[in-house]
């Protein structure tokens, strides 16, 4: 290979050398290299690159500059003070190669011995003369170190030493990080430990208050041994999760014993609706004597006697059945309907009934009878109207309540007094499905309460029953699947909690109804396609 230009003397300041093969002068002449050069200064390599793209040339070239020893700090700090440029080299090596000059550069121009000995040295005489003598030795070892940066033989072990540094740094860094994490993890184990031995110790409690016959102090601590078992659930590390799964199970199961909660139970089918209509989809239950029962679905009317389903028959027309109720003075059945009116049951004959009252029937939610009148509640008008059954109609209504607010109405029973079921979140939001029961004499309201009521055992409720004047209360919750049972309220207005009855199994549809015999010795549930029976003595 020949040499176009030779150049000789030594290399100035600012100069710029342009090595280059031949085929680069097809494209640019010495003059336009000049140009080009003192015009782009450190980007003449590109404009080079960019002329011979345009004319299609290939060169192989090599851009020297020469750094002034007199430029400003600040120049000093640029990624090289000499920058080589090479077709074809890698991106990987080329950073690494600016990374090292700038190190280096920055590093040869500050005077190491100087800056450590402007170090503060503690204490006098022997050990300031060793303290001095180790700056010195950490100043040469770094001034070698960034010369060796620049030296060919000993540039790869100090590029090594370099990487090993920075490995070095990040691997402390891990330790520090884990160290913290570790010690925060060990803080977060100790916590839920001293939550699981606090629930624990709950657990016993509770128990201890349950033998002293205060139920009620027991599952308010039970309450709060629950929500710290959460806390430990809800822990982000994970720890104690175990165990806090056998705290919950443990407390459920005390709760269920405290509170006489019976989930094992197996109630017996005692009719199949969907024999005798397959898409029956059942809505209330009527009791009769002798263990019979009237079943109905929106329309249609269903007898049950001894396991066997009959009927089907259309109550009146196209107008849907709201509720349904035994007449047992009249020995009649009586239906509430969408047409705002009112269907009687006699002897198999159908029969619309009439008031007196000009108006018409009272839009109502619910009926019932007692003696020879029937009951309508009507929810929206906050008022229950009774009216008298007479020969062939019955008499104008008459408002019975006189002081209950009847706001959320849900349910009623009549024993006597008339016992409502009301949702008490309808007049106040932060009750949600809240449920209480207002008691009325005469229509006026009378004090009722319900001694040792667990927190929480009325929500959901839709339905009261009670079968005889001195019988049982049944609250039933449809969705859950749950029937409350408490005792009779007597002249003081107090009702005792009694129990509780889930049926857990699957077989069990959605709850719609439910009836009690006079004695209060079974129990009859009712879902879409079934009537259960569930013996009351074996509990």
């Amino acid at each position: 290979t020949a040499f176009v230009h030779i150049v000789s003397g030594p290399a100035q300041a600012r100069d710029q050398f342009i090595l280059s093969t031949q085929r680069l002068l097809r494209a640019l002449t010495p003059a336009q290299l000049v140009q080009t050069v003192q015009h782009a200064g450190d980007a003449a390599v590109q404009s080079i690159i960019s002329t011979l793209s345009s004319e299609k040339e290939i060169a192989c070239i090599i851009h020297l500059s020469v750094a002034d020893v007199q430029e400003s700090e600040e120049q000093l700090t640029s990624p090289a003070t000499r920058t080589v440029t090479r077709s074809r080299t890698t991106q990987g090596e080329g950073r690494f190669a600016a990374l090292s000059g700038l190190i280096a550069g920055v590093g040869q121009r500050i005077d190491w011995s100087s800056f450590l000995k402007k170090v503060r040295i503690p204490g006098r005489g022997k050990a300031k003369g060793r303290f001095q003598e180790f700056i010195d030795t950490a100043g040469a070892k770094i001034r070698q170190f960034l010369s060796d940066l620049y030296d060919p033989e000993r540039k790869r072990r100090a590029h090594l030493l370099l990487l090993a540094g920075g490995a070095a740094l990040f691997l402390i860094i891990w330790i520090v990080v884990q160290l913290s994490l570790s010690s925060q993890r060990n803080q977060t184990k100790t916590e839920l430990a001293a939550l699981v031995q606090q629930i624990n110790a709950d657990l016993s409690t509770a128990e201890n208050r349950q033998l002293a016959g205060d139920v009620e102090a027991a599952n308010t601590i039970l309450e709060r041994a629950q929500e710290r078992a959460r806390q430990v659930m809800d822990s982000e590390s994970g720890l104690y999760r175990t165990e806090a799964i056998d705290l919950i199970n443990r407390i459920k199961s005390k709760r269920d014993e405290m509170n006489r909660v019976f989930r094992d139970v197996l109630p017996r089918v005692m009719a199949v609706l969907s024999a005798k209509k397959s898409d029956i989809v059942a809505q209330g239950l009527i009791g009769l004597p002798n263990g019979e029962f009237v079943v109905y679905d929106r329309q249609d009317l269903y007898r049950v006697s001894l396991n066997t389903v009959e009927g089907g028959d259309r109550l009146s027309g196209e107008e849907l059945i709201l509720d349904g109720v035994d007449f047992p003075r009249f020995q009649s059945k009586v239906f509430l309907t969408t047409g705002n009116s009112v269907v009687e049951v006699l002897n198999g004959q159908t029969t619309t009934m009439k008031t007196e009252d000009a108006a018409g029937w009272v839009t109502g939610a619910d009926i019932k009878t007692y003696l020879r009148y029937l009951y309508i509640l009507a929810p929206e008008r906050k008022q229950v109207y009774k009216y008298e059954r007479l020969a062939n109609r019955y008499g104008p209504p008459a408002e019975y309540n006189v002081n209950g607010d009847l706001t959320g109405a849900l349910d009623m029973t009549i024993t006597g007094p008339v016992y409502i079921l009301k949702d008490a979140s309808a007049g106040d939001t932060a009750k949600a499905n809240q449920r209480e029961v207002m008691k009325l004499l005469r229509g006026e309201k009378q004090t009722f309460n319900i001694r040792n009521l667990p927190a929480g055992a009325l929500d959901g409720t839709t339905k009261i029953f009670k079968s005889a004047p001195g019988g049982n209360f049944y609250f039933l919750d449809s969705e859950g699947k749950r029937i409350v049972v408490t005792t009779n309220d007597g002249d003081l207005g107090d009702s005792l909690y009694l129990k509780q009855y889930v049926l857990d199994s699957e077989q069990v549809g959605k709850l719609k109804d439910l009836y009690v015999d006079e004695d209060d010795s079974r129990l009859y549930v009712l879902d879409d396609k079934k009537i259960y029976a569930i013996d009351l003595q074996a509990h």
